[in-house]
């Protein structure tokens, strides 16, 4: 199964704020991301740039 470690661009810089990740929704102006153990965590003004999947690498944009 794939799991993604997310980061979030912001300021020309990338942070990880997510890792174990298997489901990415967008709802608006947030990513909601929930991992294999169902814990939800949302990035709000935020939007999905890359999914990288041979690498398990999601790449999200503050707005």
């Amino acid at each position: 199964m794939c799991e993604f470690r997310v980061y979030l661009k912001a300021n020309g810089e990338l942070r990880e704020v997510a890792k174990g990740v298997v489901k990415a929704m967008v709802e608006g102006k947030v990513v909601k991301l929930i991992t294999l153990f169902g814990e939800v965590k949302e990035v709000g003004n935020a939007f999905i740039e890359s999914v990288d999947v041979p690498n398990e690498r999601m790449i999200l944009t503050k707005l």
